[in-house]
């Protein structure tokens, strides 16, 4: 059904694409479908600095409308993370897993630096909160944070406020720096033929 409303699927193509992604599927034939669902976003308006990369790569003559130039907005706002440890389903798992190894490889793929790294996330419990039934609900995901007491959670981010939490709960996350990503992303896409004019959209 989404496929049907931003990428204009008929329900045929929205069969294909579930089936695609099903669990015996061919790379090739996701990788066809993947470049028609982006196009039909594009269509739709529904477009950014990754797809109209990925549209300019596969051979498509794209022309990327962008309100600021430099990158203002969302972009500068946004946060960055890759949260590939909170994954509780197969295909979250998935979708996860292929996300972190696009973005480990992007760097090299765009020649630019994105700031890809793993950081330590630290997710603070309130005094209120029993932290061990905190931590049980967090046990289905792929990576499951491991609990840690409040001298820990302080020495990790020494700004916390010790008495405020019952602990902290802690897992390696991905994060890319959403500026020098989507910069990377627009350089990688004049390379391969691409057009970017500042305009209002």
């Amino acid at each position: 059904r989404m496929a049907m409303s931003v990428a204009g699927f008929t329900g045929g193509e929205a069969e294909d694409l579930r089936r695609a992604m099903g669990f015996k599927r061919s790379e090739k034939r996701m990788q066809d479908i993947e470049v028609r669902l982006r196009a039909g976003m594009a269509a739709n308006g529904i477009t950014g600095a990754a797809t109209s990369y990925e549209l300019a790569i596969a051979g498509y003559n794209v022309l990327l409308l962008e309100r600021h130039l430099p990158i203002q907005g969302a972009t500068r706002y946004s946060y960055g993370g890759i949260p590939y440890w909170a994954a509780t389903t197969p295909l979250e798992r998935q979708l996860y897993q292929e996300g972190m190894e696009r973005h480990q490889q992007l760097q090299d793929e765009l020649a630019a630096d994105t700031e890809f790294r793993l950081l330590d996330l630290v997710m603070t419990i309130p005094s209120s909160t029993d932290p061990h039934r905190l931590a049980e609900k967090y046990t289905a995901c792929v990576v499951p944070p491991r609990l840690v007491d409040p001298a820990t959670a302080c020495d990790l981010e020494p700004l916390l406020n010790r008495g405020a939490i019952a602990g902290a709960l802690v897992t390696s996350h991905g994060h890319v720096n959403p500026v020098a990503l989507v910069t990377a992303y627009n350089q990688g896409f004049i390379r391969a033929g691409g057009t970017i004019l500042q305009a209002a959209v």
